[in-house]
C-alpha cells in the first residue's frame, strides 16, 4: 500500500516540503500524518478523504455523507461500540440491503462482526468508508459525545502557526540511538485499523460501493439543519484564561516526602533513555517517570506541547492525585508559560506572586502552596513543549533542566529522521 505522502506527491496535490514539514510536525503534535497536513494548510479535508480512499482501496466519506446521514441508524450502536472502533453510521442502502458506515481506515473481523450484530445483518452487508480522522472524531463527539481531546480542538484564532523548519539541528543527538525511529500514532482512545490490522479482503468494486453511497445519499430529503453551522458550529479549545478562578487560597496538603532510592548513575542512565526514546509517546512517557522517580522535590509535573497560539496537555503525574489533566494554556496572556516559550528559558515564581492563569494551573496540577516552574524543551532555540512543575520553596531544579535537556535531544532526534 502507498504512502500517504507518496500518494500526494505524486498526485501533485502537495509537494515534498510540505510532506516533510507535516512529518517533522507529527513528530511534537502527534495525530495522524493527514490531520497535520489540513492543520498545516496543506491540503483541504475533502481532498484528504480522497486520497484517503485511493490510498487504502476504499470509497471515502465525504462531508454530504455525514451531512444526510440517518440518525435512526447511528442509534443502533451504542456509545462504547462507536468509541472502540472510531466509526460513524452513515446510511441504509435500501437497494443492496447494506448499511454504510465510516472509519478511519480498514477494520478488523472483530469489529465488522460487533457491527454486523448491532444493525441485525451479516458482516457481508457492512460497507466500510474511509473518513479523515479529524471529521470521524468531530461526527463521534456530536453524534455520540465522546469529546476530542485538546489536540484534536481548533483555538478561535482558527489558524495554526506553521511547524518550525529545522535545515540543520546543532542539538547533539546520541549516535549509538536506536536505528528504527518510528512515528507512532496513539490509538488508545480512539483505535482503529492502525491499531489492528484488518483480515477482511478490501472491496475490489471501489467505484461500485461508492455509487451506492452517494445514490443513497442523493435519495435522501434534505434535513432542516437542528444545530449551528459553520463556525458556530465548532467546539474550541478552552484555555486557563476562560475558566473559573480556583478557590482562595490554595490549601497546603501534607504530603509524604520519598527520599531518593536512585543513585546518580542511575539518573544518567535515565536521561540517556529520554535520548534514545523510539517514538514521542515514549520519549513523554519516560520524561514523566524520571521526575517521579528523581525529583522528590517535584509534587507534580505537566508535558506540554505548543501548538499555534496555546500550549496543550499531553503527559503528567500528580503525588497528591491520579486523574487526568485535560487543559490549554494561552500564549497570548500573561503568565509562565508564554514567557518561556517567548525566551527560551526557565521561568520561576512563588504561588503569592503567581497571575490568575499561572494560579489555575498551580490548582489544577497540585493543591499546594508550592512553585510553579516552567522549563522549555526547544531545539534549535524553538520552543516546542515545555514541562511544567509544582516543586517545594526554593527547590533546585537543575534535574528537571536536565530532563527537559534530554527530551530536546530526543525530538531533535526524531525531527531529523522523520522525513528520512
Amino acid at each position: 500500500m502507498a504512502r500517504l505522502g507518496e500518494l500526494l506527491t505524486s498526485a501533485r496535490l502537495i509537494d515534498q516540503e510540505m510532506v516533510d514539514r507535516a512529518l517533522r510536525a507529527q513528530v511534537v503534535w502527534g495525530a495522524r500524518l493527514g490531520t497535520n497536513l489540513v492543520e498545516l494548510g496543506a491540503i483541504d479535508i475533502e481532498s484528504l478523504g480522497r486520497a484517503l480512499g485511493r490510498q487504502h482501496g476504499m470509497p471515502a466519506a465525504m462531508g454530504r455523507h455525514f451531512d444526510r446521514a440517518d440518525p435512526d441508524l447511528q442509534k443502533r450502536i451504542d456509545v462504547e461500540l462507536a468509541r472502540q472502533w472510531s466509526v460513524v453510521p452513515l446510511l441504509y442502502i435500501k437497494k443492496e440491503q447494506k448499511t454504510a458506515i465510516a472509519a478511519c481506515g480498514p477494520l478488523p473481523d472483530e469489529a465488522v462482526a460487533a457491527l454486523a450484530a448491532a444493525f441485525g445483518c451479516s458482516a457481508d452487508d457492512v460497507l466500510i468508508a474511509v473518513a479523515p480522522e479529524l471529521r470521524i472524531r468531530y461526527h463521534l463527539e456530536r453524534v455520540y459525545g465522546i469529546p476530542r481531546t485538546q489536540r484534536f480542538l481548533r483555538s478561535r484564532k482558527s489558524t495554526i502557526t506553521p511547524f518550525p523548519q529545522f535545515d540543520n539541528i546543532p542539538i547533539e543527538v546520541d549516535s549509538d540511538a536506536e536505528v528504527a525511529v518510528p512515528i507512532v500514532v496513539d490509538d488508545s482512545a480512539h483505535p482503529t485499523g492502525r491499531a489492528a490490522a484488518a483480515t477482511r479482503p478490501l472491496a475490489t468494486n471501489v467505484d461500485d460501493i461508492a455509487a451506492l453511497i452517494d445514490q443513497a445519499v442523493d435519495a435522501v430529503t434534505a434535513r432542516e439543519p437542528t444545530e449551528p453551522v459553520g463556525r458556530d458550529r465548532r467546539t474550541y479549545v478552552r484555555t486557563l484564561a476562560e475558566q473559573a478562578e480556583p478557590p482562595q487560597p490554595l490549601a497546603r496538603i501534607a504530603l509524604k516526602r520519598v527520599a531518593l532510592a536512585a543513585s546518580t548513575a542511575s539518573l544518567v542512565d535515565a536521561l540517556r533513555t529520554i535520548r534514545k526514546g523510539t517514538h514521542r509517546d515514549r520519549v513523554a512517557e519516560l520524561v514523566i517517570e524520571t521526575l517521579d522517580k528523581h525529583v522528590a522535590s517535584c509534587d507534580a509535573a505537566l508535558l506540554l506541547v505548543v501548538r499555534g497560539d496555546v500550549a496543550i496537555s499531553w503527559k503528567h503525574f500528580a503525588r497528591s492525585a491520579t486523574k487526568p489533566l485535560e487543559l490549554a494554556v494561552p500564549l497570548d496572556k500573561p503568565g509562565l508559560v508564554p514567557t518561556v516559550v517567548e525566551r527560551n528559558a526557565t521561568a520561576r515564581c512563588g504561588v503569592e506572586d503567581l497571575g490568575a492563569i499561572d494560579r489555575r494551573l498551580l490548582h489544577l496540577l497540585d493543591e499546594s502552596d508550592g512553585d510553579l516552574v516552567v522549563v522549555p524543551i526547544s531545539i534549535a532555540g524553538k520552543v516546542v513543549a515545555a514541562i511544567a512543575t509544582v516543586t517545594e520553596p526554593d527547590a533546585p531544579v537543575d534535574v528537571v533542566e536536565a530532563v527537559a535537556h534530554a527530551a530536546s535531544a530526543a525530538f531533535a532526534r526524531l525531527i531529523r529522521d522523520a522525513a528520512r
